[in-house]
């Protein structure tokens, strides 16, 4: 049966010590059950104000499951998470100041690029004219600026990918999640951030997790 061992002697030996840098986002003793699989085994993690951390292991380790455990789309059953020095154990995503770009993308079919990267800024209820420069730098970022009147079902895989990512920095999250962020994008700021391009991400200004295969 596989198990998250590689991912958690991995995530341990990627661990900063407390005495170092203090932690900007925690994870501590985390275990994740789907029915009767462990697909997370108490997992602990310390990740330091603007660091830039990948997740390596093997399918089915759990590295998928971890970010979707930090972003709040899992809660866990067991352990604690926390951003900063608040508890976000069990919070819902829109209250932990941190996006996802998923493997699948999870664009919607019925809005524009425009409308999609613009989306988390209508639930901010960000003024129109703000809201709309901020699409149109985030485009330009991924190399978008002529798409933005486009649907997802005319674009490429990697197109798709470059507007998930641009809708994830639309909202200038405290963390930002990559499931697997070069397998079919072309647009450079994903690449130079998955490379580990620290004057590209001090630019963003995100904490930044990876997850390859």
């Amino acid at each position: 049966m596989m198990t998250n061992s590689v991912l958690k002697d991995r995530t341990e030996s990627m661990a900063t010590p407390v005495s170092a840098v203090p932690a900007h986002v925690r994870i501590v003793n985390v275990t994740k059950r789907l029915g009767s699989f462990t697909a997370v085994n108490d997992v602990s993690l310390e990740i330091p104000r603007g660091e830039m951390l990948t997740l390596l292991g093997p399918s089915g380790c759990g590295k998928s499951t971890t970010l979707r455990l930090l972003a709040g789309f899992y809660q866990p059953s067991e352990g604690e998470i926390f951003l900063g020095d608040e508890r976000i154990t069990m919070l819902p995503p829109n209250q932990r100041r941190m996006t996802m770009v998923f493997q699948e993308y999870a664009l919607f079919p019925h809005l524009s690029v425009a409308e999609n990267v613009g989306y988390g800024l209508k639930r901010r209820r960000m003024p129109g004219p703000q809201a709309q420069m901020r699409i149109n730098e985030m485009l330009e970022l991924v190399g978008l600026s002529g798409a933005a009147g486009k649907y997802p079902h005319q674009m490429s895989g990697g197109q798709q990918q470059r507007v998930a990512l641009a809708r994830a920095l639309a909202v200038d999250p405290e963390v930002l999640l990559l499931d697997e962020p070069l397998s079919e994008s072309r647009c450079e700021a994903a690449r130079a951030l998955a490379r580990g391009d620290r004057p590209i991400a001090e630019s963003l200004g995100q904490d930044h997790g990876f997850r390859d295969p």
